[in-house]
C-alpha cells in the first residue's frame, strides 16, 4: 500500500480501509502479540470499534480506552488524527491523551503495514483481499 504518506493525518481512505478490514478480516486486530504490555490496539467487537491497551496481545474490557458505535464516527474520528496526536504527547487530543507516551502507540506505519495487500473497490468501496484483483466480489465490476 505505497499509495499513503508516512506522514501527516492519517487520512479519510486509509481509515475507511482500516475499518473494513478490522470488520470483514475474521479476528484480525491491530494490536502487538507479546509478552506483557503490548500498547494500544484497535478490533472490532460487537459492532464497536475499540482502542484499549493491549496485553500478551489479548483486548481486555477493563482495559477499553474508547468506542465508536459505527463506522461513519470511527473514521470521522482517526482521519483527522496524526501519529503526534496519538502519542499521548498532545495536549489537544481528548482520547489519546491518558496513554504512556510513545510505547506501542496507534502511528500511521502501523495502519498502512495493518493493510497488507488489502484494497477497497473504487465503485462500492468493498474490502477486496488482494490490491491485484481483477473483479470486485461485492459489485462485479471488473477492471485491469
Amino acid at each position: 500500500m505505497t499509495e499513503f504518506s508516512p506522514k501527516g493525518k492519517f487520512g479519510k481512505r486509509l481509515v475507511e480501509l482500516v475499518a473494513q478490514k478490522l470488520i470483514w478480516g475474521r479476528g484480525r486486530d491491530i494490536t502487538y502479540h507479546h509478552r506483557d504490555y503490548c500498547g494500544q490496539g484497535i478490533t472490532y467487537r460487537n459492532n464497536k470499534f475499540i482502542l484499549a491497551n493491549v496485553h500478551d496481545g489479548i483486548f481486555e474490557d477493563n482495559d477499553i480506552i474508547y468506542e465508536w458505535e459505527s463506522l461513519e464516527s470511527f473514521v470521522n474520528y482517526f482521519k483527522d488524527l496524526t501519529d503526534h496526536r496519538c502519542s499521548g504527547k498532545s495536549k489537544k487530543e481528548k482520547i489519546f491523551n491518558n496513554i504512556e507516551p510513545g510505547n506501542q502507540n496507534i502511528t500511521k506505519k502501523r495502519l498502512i503495514e495493518f493493510l497488507g495487500d488489502y484494497a477497497l473497490c473504487h465503485k462500492c468501496h468493498g474490502l477486496l483481499r488482494s490490491a491485484k484483483a481483477r473483479q470486485c466480489p461485492h459489485c462485479g465490476e471488473k477492471w485491469f
